[in-house]
């Protein structure tokens, strides 16, 4: 379309006269010539940079960068794996819509570059995982009313492809990132298990028999009768969702933990995850 009228501008602008008609003058001229230029050249090559920085970024803006430190993962990182890390999650924020759904609430860098690091802790160790289903990222500035299910909510993901956020909360699982109850973690956790099942690049990329092992580590901790001293918190036994969802905040949170009480099944999330966050700083997993 854009090339069209180029070319038709310049058709314009360059047939001087026709049988009855006086020569364009100079200044119409030369302002067809640019308009022509910019709709055949200037317009596209906008267009391909914005492209690029959204999908390829070659650095994360200097607006975000301060509070990657509030990010633990970050810190295990060499210097090569912070630049990578800083990459994703600047083409995180270029691809996700952030919405404030209170008032009060601004979104400012600060919440973009945490819940973009939150996203970017759980799937550092793909090459490209960018939760491709989820565009929108609606926050609300506390605990919020869901009409659907008549409740007050800290967060949630649905289908339609957006993440729920309680800003609140998710400072709260922040304030604390020793204790395995994280909200950004959590949903997050949810949102990649659904990419998993949902037909875009992200397809299947937990294999059926991987899944069938993680299945079984459910089942058992899910068979045994619950005790205070478990590392990890009953609510995982609600249901796989759940389970996997609690399993990636004490696998974030607290790894050397969690591998000393629960080795076989820390392997097999660093497996899933393709990342070990305890020896991250000197190798990344293929």
């Amino acid at each position: 379309m854009l090339s069209a009228m180029a070319t038709l501008i310049l058709q314009v602008a360059t047939n001087y006269q026709d049988n009855e008609t006086e020569g364009i003058p100079l200044g119409l001229e030369l302002f067809m010539l640019g308009l022509a230029f910019l709709l055949l050249i200037a317009l596209p090559l906008l267009t391909l940079w914005k492209g690029i920085w959204v999908n390829y970024p070659p650095y994360l803006q200097n607006k975000y960068k301060p509070y990657l430190e509030e990010i633990p993962l970050y810190h295990r990182l060499n210097e090569s794996q912070k630049r990578d890390f800083e990459r994703k999650v600047q083409r995180f924020i270029a691809q996700k819509k952030f919405i404030s759904r209170s008032d009060n609430l601004k979104i400012s860098p600060r919440k973009k570059a945490l819940i973009a690091g939150t996203a970017i802790e759980l799937t550092f160790g793909f090459k490209r995982f960018d939760f491709a289903h989820f565009d929108r990222i609606l926050i609300y500035e506390n605990d919020y009313y869901s009409k659907i299910t008549k409740q007050y909510h800290r967060g949630e993901v649905n289908i339609k492809g957006f993440v729920v956020l309680s800003w609140a909360a998710f400072e709260e699982g922040n304030a604390d990132r020793e204790d395995g109850i994280n909200l950004g973690v959590h949903e997050l956790a949810h949102a990649i298990k659904l990419e998993n099942k949902i037909v875009n690049r992200n397809y299947r990329f937990i294999s059926k028999p991987d899944y069938r092992q993680f299945l079984n580590f459910y089942k058992e901790f899910a068979a045994k009768p619950h005790s205070t001293n478990d590392f990890l918190r009953k609510y995982g036994k609600t249901n796989i969702h759940e389970f996997f969802a609690v399993c990636c905040e004490n696998f974030i949170e607290r790894p050397e933990e969690f591998e000393a009480k629960m080795p076989d099944l820390y392997r097999h999330l660093c497996k899933l995850l393709r990342i070990d966050p305890i020896r991250i700083g000197n190798r990344l997993r293929s």
